[in-house]
């Protein structure tokens, strides 16, 4: 196993995720694509795998720092807000998602990388996107910037959730 993989079963193993959410894919689907969104087969099996799962995890960028020693760094006026700063949530939700973004968005980046792209969750602290194009790879999304995370959902969460050394 990589250590992608290994950190996700960790993960997934917090959570109690048994392999597959319960949820009505296809009615799911059906609301995606009532909001313009195309799922072929591939993005539907990730909805049943992974959709409405929910991480709440450590701010990886805090890592061997003190949030007050930290934040009277980067701003000496700074007000800690613990609960939003320590803390984050990685949701995927793509329903919720898809309230936060204009489909019209999504399709300038369909545009632009040349590739079909479905929501599927956020990363609510940092404003992220995250999206799963039509071949399996794993995009996010802020302002107008959009950046690849992986080919699979092991790496996508390794991504979001660890610090880059």
């Amino acid at each position: 196993m990589t250590k992608e993989q290994i950190f996700a079963k960790e993960k997934l193993d917090e959570v109690r995720w048994n392999g597959k959410t319960g949820i009505d894919v296809d009615e799911l689907c059906q609301k995606l694509t009532q909001k313009g969104y195309q799922i072929n087969d591939l993005q539907k099996d990730f909805l049943a795998k992974y959709a409405n799962l929910e991480f709440t995890f450590d701010n990886p960028k805090l890592r061997g720092a003190r949030m007050n020693d930290l934040m009277a760094q980067l701003n000496p006026n700074h007000v800690f807000d613990s609960k939003h700063e320590r803390k984050y949530k990685l949701s995927f939700d793509p329903i919720k998602a898809a309230e936060l973004t204009d489909i019209e968005d999504i399709d300038e980046y369909e545009n632009s990388i040349g590739k079909k792209l479905l929501i599927i969750g956020e990363l609510g602290n940092e404003y992220t996107i995250i999206l799963i194009s039509d071949d399996g790879y794993f995009y996010g999304m802020v302002d107008e910037y959009i950046f690849q995370y992986g080919d699979s959902f092991e790496k996508t969460l390794y991504e979001l959730m660890t610090v880059k050394e």
